[in-house]
């Protein structure tokens, strides 16, 4: 120091921090790179005299990489004790929201990807699901006490159970020094009202995975609008619906979380209107009314000509749920052409199953009837929609 106390600091000393930084920006927390450097130094290799960054010893992407394989791997073997140490190795050489989301959120992503091709069973899929939530969690309350004082809620809407991506949000903006107020899933509209009134928010934020979720957020939105909440909102759906996000009265977040992070962060210190979105035309309003009225009967008179399908019958159950759960809730978004999207999806699941693709023809042939059977003139919306896409559903 000087004598008026100032601090110097040497060119190396400078280098020293300079090379630090660089580790970080490769991916590596501060505390792994400072034990690297201490090691290449015991081992007799300077990169500060070298005037050259030294790598990590397996290069950011393919480590994290391995590192989930390994994680994913071991949730397929119900091997938790394998799991929680690749997780453990994680957490140790990287940021917590680089392994959230190159481990954590993408390893799921894949174990999704792996029931839908029917290469794994759901169970294995809620067993790495309950092992990702429990560390998140566990983060959540390490993290210490807030330091500014406005407040955020965060939680799913109606329907959506998928909430790893909401936790993880409240992780990274707990993180970030935010008070959080976490929901979780399956948030019914009703109780959503006077939670948000007695806990006074700055902002909402939603996040659903599927277009039934959607349709609920858009509820949870127009009354958010009459407390004069801002709401943001995110989602896989987004991406698999293209146009969804113009339904929803509020600030999309798009699709990276750290850019979403930001994003929110932005939000709260320069208040946002909510753009209007299209209200819902009337003729939506009304076949979602007779839908709503005959969706028994129309399940009924389905399974009444399937049942003795043995290629379909076995599936019935969850095509009608998924089917008519979208039917819903795009008459709700007051979009049809959405279904066409669900269809897709459903179409997917089926193949990977084993069931022929004739098989799901049939399936919407057999609904179109019934739906036109049971609705009579307020089938008009969904018969037009099918004599215009059943031939690109094919």
């Amino acid at each position: 120091r000087t004598k008026g106390g100032h601090r110097l600091y040497s060119a190396r000393d400078i280098a020293v921090l300079k090379w630090l930084v660089a580790r970080q920006h490769e991916g590596m927390s501060i505390s792994r790179a400072v034990s690297h450097l201490k090691q290449l130094q015991a081992e007799g290799i300077d990169p500060i005299e070298q005037n050259e960054p030294s790598p990590p010893p397996i290069p950011e992407e393919g480590n994290i990489a391995r590192l989930r394989e390994a994680w994913v791997s071991a949730c397929i073997g119900y091997n938790e004790t394998l799991a929680e140490n690749a997780l453990n190795q994680a957490f140790a050489m990287y940021p917590q929201e680089l392994v959230c989301t190159s481990l954590l959120q993408k390893g799921l992503v894949e174990i999704g990807d792996l029931w839908y091709t029917g290469k794994i069973s759901v169970q294995q899929e809620h067993f790495a699901s309950a092992l990702a939530m429990r560390r998140v969690q566990n983060l959540i309350a390490a993290v210490p006490p807030a330091i500014h004082p406005e407040s955020i809620v965060i939680g799913c809407p109606a329907g959506e159970m998928h909430e790893f991506a909401s936790l993880l949000f409240a992780l990274f903006l707990r993180r970030r020094g935010w008070r959080i107020t976490y929901l979780g899933a399956n948030v019914p509209l009703h109780e959503m009202r006077p939670t948000l009134e007695i806990l006074n928010p700055d902002l909402l934020i939603m996040a659903t995975q599927h277009l039934p979720g959607a349709a609920s957020m858009r509820d949870t939105a127009m009354m958010a609008q009459t407390l004069n909440l801002p709401m943001a909102f995110a989602g896989r759906a987004f991406a698999a619906y293209p146009g969804l996000e113009k339904t929803i009265p509020g600030y999309f977040l798009g699709d990276n979380l750290s850019h979403a992070v930001e994003t929110v962060e932005s939000l709260l210190k320069t208040p946002f209107h909510a753009a209007s979105v299209p209200a819902v035309p009337e003729q939506h309003k009304s076949t979602l009314a007779a839908f709503e009225q005959f969706r028994v009967q129309i399940e009924s008179e389905i399974w009444l000509q399937l049942m003795d399908d043995d290629t379909v019958a076995p599936h019935l159950d969850m095509v009608n749920h998924e089917f008519f759960n979208h039917i819903e809730a795009a008459l709700r978004l007051g979009n049809i052409n959405f279904t066409r999207y669900s269809i897709q999806w459903v179409r997917g699941l089926l193949e990977y199953n084993h069931v022929p693709a004739e098989a799901l023809d049939h399936y919407l042939q057999t609904f179109r009837a019934a739906a036109q059977k049971w609705l009579g003139v307020h089938n008009n919306l969904i018969e037009d929609w099918f004599a215009e896409s059943f031939a690109a559903v094919e």
